[in-house]
């Protein structure tokens, strides 16, 4: 079991270095990390710091870069602080643990940790890297450090800017860091990246003596700001710094500071079946749950991701299985705890159509193009692109099954008479969807596009697409004009050529359904709504949309304005703009 347990860890360990996305979540990771410690204390994972995979010119650490120990729960960190605090005077220091790459400056020579001994020099990357120190941000190349150490990182909004790229869709700003630092050369053109200075960030400091479960919830809390960059946890330090260094070092950790991780929601639970449904090109398993409350939400459904995913826990129905819930992100398995009856959670047959299921890669796929599952879900994601309100996966699915709309064009030849025969419906409600659905006559090309279920190509890729081709000139672009447009690239720019042919004569008849709405000229600025409104979020943020206004969720020093119904109530974001001096707005002003 255990050797089982170790090719999980090497393998997520190579995925994580090179940038890929682990397929288990760090607090997995960690808990391997000390049943391997237990049972095999001497092995060399336990004291391997990084992947080191030269990609450049090596670069030899005179002083080893070390990686720091992690602690999940207070009480062990109190047992930390206890056996490394001289007396209750003893100062510590608390700091961001920021997620991304470590990495050193040293006489304008960048180098990441790599394995802790050797690294990669990185300098050929230099004109695209700032070094953020003091809070003040200056690009690489006239920065007057001389040495720092630091974390490569990528701020979210520049992340959400560059995470689509032509080979992959980057799902974590760590693993987006990564995978630019991997290559020789070709990041898209205006992105930059922050070397951030460890001991320069924000911090808190206590005492020792001081320390309760209460005091260090605050100071967690009070590091749960709106966060320009990713982070995992907080790193603690001693402040003596020389009494520190005394302390001495593992071959993986120094002894004078520490890393308390963050623990998402887990709890156990027993795994009662597996349905299978239909996404893009694919059948998507969905595992049904013995309902469980983590942290404070009844979960009954977690993701099983893919086939593969499933093969490599062993999942069977009837097993007990450990869930997490961390913060907002949907709940997933973390681990199989004990074994069930057994029961194959694989289907042989579509649940669609009833052809048999083919495995491609890691996943399993019905091969029938006629199969009813697959078009309906071509119509429920084609029409989600429309953000027609009302109209919702039931509705769709009445509308399809009586085979009055089986294209998103469709849903515009809809009668009022044809909702009002749908279960449910009376006067008032269907002429309220008739109206909603005649609101949306009006749209954007990319909205246009989007439609067309384009794989891996969705409504802000088709716009960035169409910032440099115009719409009508589309279908007779060349491919390497598309493939040059930044983040595209040869294999989406295939698929486009492809859906425009595939779907000509539906683009046609969509087109004389529909009018066209040139986009909304963006002026640079950005807005945040917060507390509770009259109407439903999305009716504000339309709204300011079509002033030009970019919305966001969360308060950075980027925002412009902060847009509250309860000007004097406490919330993080008002906190955190109040700080920034972020200008704060009434609902009612805003509106003016």
């Amino acid at each position: 079991m255990m050797d089982k347990k170790i090719k999980i860890l090497e393998r997520n360990f190579d995925l994580y270095w090179q940038g890929l996305q682990p397929e288990i979540t760090d607090q997995r990771f960690d808990q391997l990390m000390e049943e391997l410690k237990t049972d095999c204390p001497d092995h060399p994972l336990l004291t391997k710091l990084g992947l080191n995979i030269p990609r450049g010119q090596e670069y030899i650490h005179e002083t080893p870069m070390l990686s720091l120990d992690k602690v999940y729960l207070f009480s062990d960190l109190k047992k930390w602080i206890k056996k490394t605090a001289r007396n209750g005077e003893e100062k510590y220091a608390v700091r961001y643990k920021f997620d991304g790459l470590a990495g050193k400056l040293k006489n304008q020579t960048l180098a990441t940790r790599g394995d802790g001994k050797v690294g990669e020099n990185i300098s050929r990357h230099k004109n695209r890297i700032s070094v953020v120190s003091s809070g003040k941000r200056t690009p690489l190349t006239i920065s007057s450090k001389s040495f720092m150490l630091g974390e490569l990182v990528v701020s979210y909004d520049e992340f959400e800017k560059f995470k689509v790229q032509e080979d992959r869709v980057y799902k974590h700003p760590r693993n987006f860091v990564a995978g630019m630092i991997n290559q020789k050369s070709g990041w898209p053109a205006g992105l930059r990246i922050d070397f951030v200075e460890y001991n320069s960030s924000k911090s808190r400091s206590f005492y020792a003596e001081e320390l309760t479960e209460d005091l260090w919830k605050e100071i967690v809390s009070s590091f749960n700001v709106e966060k320009q960059y990713p982070t995992d946890g907080l790193v603690i330090n001693l402040e003596d710094r020389e009494y520190a260094n005394s302390l001495g070092h593992t071959s993986h950790h120094p002894n004078g500071s520490i890393a308390f991780k963050f623990y998402g929601d887990t709890v156990f639970t027993t795994l009662l079946d597996v349905e299978w449904g239909h996404g893009k090109g694919c059948l998507t398993p969905v595992g049904i749950l013995e309902p469980v409350i983590i942290g404070g939400v009844t979960v009954s459904k977690v993701t099983l991701h893919n086939a593969k995913f499933m093969e490599d826990l062993d999942l069977a129905i009837g097993d007990e299985v450990e869930i997490e819930r961390a913060g907002e992100v949907i709940p997933h398995i973390l681990s199989r705890k004990h074994v069930g009856d057994g029961k194959n959670p694989f289907p042989n047959s579509c649940p669609s159509c009833g052809a048999k299921l083919i495995r491609q890669g890691v996943d399993i796929v019905c091969p029938n193009v006629y199969c009813g599952g697959t078009e309906f879900e071509q119509l429920r994601t084609g029409l989600e692109c429309f953000e027609i309100d009302g109209l919702g996966e039931t509705i769709i699915k009445h509308l399809y099954d009586r085979k009055i709309v089986v294209r998103p064009a469709d849903i515009f030849k809809l009668l009022l008479l044809d909702i009002l025969e749908l279960p449910g419906f009376a006067a008032l409600s269907a002429q309220k969807l008739y109206n909603s659905i005649q609101s949306k006559r009006e749209m954007e090309e990319s909205t246009i596009l989007a439609s067309l279920n384009t794989p891996g190509i969705g409504k802000l890729m088709y716009q960035k697409v169409l910032d440099i081709v115009p719409f009508e000139d589309l279908p007779n672009t060349e491919l390497s004009t598309l493939s040059n447009i930044p983040g595209i690239g040869k294999t989406r720019a295939i698929a486009i050529r492809r859906s425009l042919k595939q779907n000509k004569p539906y683009l046609q008849e969509l087109l004389t359904l529909v009018s066209i709405r040139k986009p909304v000229k963006k002026t640079g600025r950005t807005v945040c709504f917060t507390g509770k409104m009259e109407k439903p979020r999305k009716f504000y943020a339309e709204q300011a949309e079509a002033m030009g206004f970019q919305v966001v969720d969360k308060v950075s020093k980027d925002l412009d304005f902060l847009v509250t119904t309860e000007p004097d109530r406490k919330s993080s974001k008002m906190d955190a703009a109040k700080k920034l001096g972020i200008k704060i707005v009434t609902l009612e002003d805003w509106q003016k």
